[in-house]
């Protein structure tokens, strides 16, 4: 997102096969994936436009603690797992406080998550993940994260 008020940044992503988020009828889609420098902006855009939602995570990112320019970070400190896209504009960071695991090299989301918006930190928006449950009998759609499609216009 970019901090200068001349230029508005609005994102938003539409899986191939359904909505973000929940919908009236209780369905949720399910991303699935390894989470890389070119398919975070799709996930980033997907998360933001499910603010107040639930949503379904089986996704992977590489434990990479650096903060260099054409890298994803993801990174365990203060007993939370925060990822961000390093590079061009600014990208929101992931937090999750529980509902990650580190395995074999990468931290893994699988569940579901109420997707809330946690402000901004040194301008940069947060977007927190925290573990929720699906409703009884709710229907659950499957999306691959490269099939995410995301649009940023100025």
């Amino acid at each position: 997102m970019s901090s200068t008020p001349e230029r508005l940044v609005f994102a938003t992503a539409i899986a191939l096969l359904g909505l973000s988020g929940q919908t009236l009828a209780d369905t949720f889609q399910r991303v699935s994936g390894t989470v890389t420098y070119d398919n975070y902006p799709a996930l980033e855009a997907f998360l933001l436009e499910a603010i107040e939602l639930d949503v379904g995570l089986n996704i992977s990112f590489v434990a990479n603690s650096t903060d260099t320019h054409g890298t994803v970070s993801a990174d365990d400190s203060n007993a939370q797992f925060a990822a961000y896209r390093h590079g061009g504009q600014d990208h929101a960071r992931i937090v999750v406080k529980d509902g990650y695991v580190l395995k074999n090299g990468s931290y893994v989301l699988d569940g579901f998550y109420h997707v809330a918006d946690g402000g901004l930190n040194a301008g940069i928006p947060t977007i927190l993940l925290n573990v929720t449950q699906p409703p009884e009998g709710a229907t659950i759609d499957n999306v691959d994260i490269g099939s995410l499609q995301y649009e940023i216009s100025d």
